[in-house]
């Protein structure tokens, strides 16, 4: 998703959570929205794509999806 909006949006109605920066934390707490602090901790992240049912990728979407394809794909 690209519209921060409706990140928000879905971590408030779905069992989700969001990684962010410190700067986040005061404009979270607006949307209800808790922050934690995790020291020491294994964290598995998957990462989600979303897109339209009959949308076709731009040529450059296709591209940035295989590098971060490859990036992660051996973690």
């Amino acid at each position: 998703m690209s519209n921060y909006h409706a990140i928000i949006n879905m971590i408030n109605h779905a069992q989700a959570f969001l990684l962010g920066n410190q700067w986040q934390i005061d404009e979270l707490r607006h949307s209800n929205i808790r922050s934690l602090r995790f020291k020491n901790c294994d964290i598995m992240e998957n990462f989600v794509i979303i897109k339209r049912k009959r949308e076709i990728l731009s040529s450059a979407a296709e591209i940035f999806l295989d590098i971060l394809k490859k990036e992660y794909e051996f973690m």
